[in-house]
């Protein structure tokens, strides 16, 4: 009995206090990089609504050489730690806005059923953001969909910057705002 773990109350709300600060903090994180990327938030919506599958595998793809990039670099000494640390960063950045993205097109969809309107962009995220967390908290099962979640939004990220999607004009001219127009 001395070596096992026993949950005690300061245990319970240290680690929810932490997750609340994560939680936080990666929404904060999301909200500046769709505050940041104006142009490119509408064309990864589109994105995310056509050719799931592709984005899927591109995101999969893209983590799988980042992962295959790091352990090669790993052999490079300090130089190579640096240069993955870069690498992670830059990928999270990445990921964290197709995440965003995916939260913003989610709580559309929510909006949609409810009421049958369209939502506030800044609504809209806060209800998706909060579904992926809720999905976060259901175990196995909702591991496996954040996962799908991060790397669907990745691929479209990817596939925005690449220049392999391109969107069909829609004839009204983006105004640069999050949604795209008016």
């Amino acid at each position: 009995m001395d070596g096992e773990f026993q949950m005690t109350l300061g245990f319970v709300i240290r680690s929810i206090a932490i997750g609340g600060v994560i939680f936080l903090s990666s929404l904060a994180t999301m909200l500046i990089l769709l505050a940041a990327a104006p142009r490119f938030t509408p064309r990864i919506r589109e994105a995310l609504t056509r050719h799931r599958e592709i984005n899927f595998l591109w995101g999969l793809l893209f983590v799988v050489a980042v992962a295959a990039t790091a352990v090669a670099l790993s052999w490079l000494g300090d130089a190579g730690f640096i240069v993955t640390l870069v690498l992670i960063a830059g990928s999270a950045v990445l990921a964290l806005m197709g995440l965003a993205v995916v939260a913003l097109e989610m709580g559309g969809k929510v909006g949609r059923l409810h009421r049958g309107a369209e939502w506030s962009d800044l609504a809209a995220f806060l209800v998706g953001a909060a579904a992926i967390q809720c999905c976060v908290l259901m175990p196995l099962v909702g591991w496996v969909l954040f996962s799908y979640f991060l790397t669907n939004g990745l691929g479209a990220v990817l596939r925005v910057l690449a220049g392999h999607f391109y969107p069909v004009p829609s004839g009204k001219p983006s105004n640069g705002t999050l949604d795209g127009g008016d």
